[in-house]
């Protein structure tokens, strides 16, 4: 994903209501303007993959709002994944995801163990 899709709609306030958590914006306030557009897109991409790999898991076409899977770093820097929403949906191994980013480019990968 590049980050110029996101990079115009990232300072619009209807979209980050929309697909960030209070968190995961307080987060992005800390960082300089470039930062910020990265981490808000990188972040977005990571989301996606989540959904789809929900999607795929279940066999069905899920509906829930970006901001209810939240992406926040651990304190080893590693991202992990919360959700909320009203699937009721079980995986004894957990759900990881990895992100990288470079430049106007990040991508991200979800797994269910």
């Amino acid at each position: 994903m590049s980050t110029k899709e996101v990079e115009s709609m990232c300072f619009k306030r209807w979209f980050v209501l929309y697909a960030y958590t209070y968190e995961e914006f307080l987060k992005s306030e800390t960082f300089s303007r470039s930062r910020k557009i990265e981490y808000l897109s990188s972040r977005f991409c990571a989301k996606e993959a989540v959904f789809k790999c929900l999607c795929s898991y279940t066999g069905e076409k899920l509906k829930f709002k970006p901001k209810s899977i939240e992406v926040l770093n651990n304190v080893n820097n590693v991202p992990v994944v919360k959700l909320d929403f009203p699937y009721d949906i079980s995986f004894t191994g957990g759900l990881t995801v990895s992100i990288s980013h470079k430049k106007n480019i990040c991508v991200a990968i979800a797994l269910i163990k």
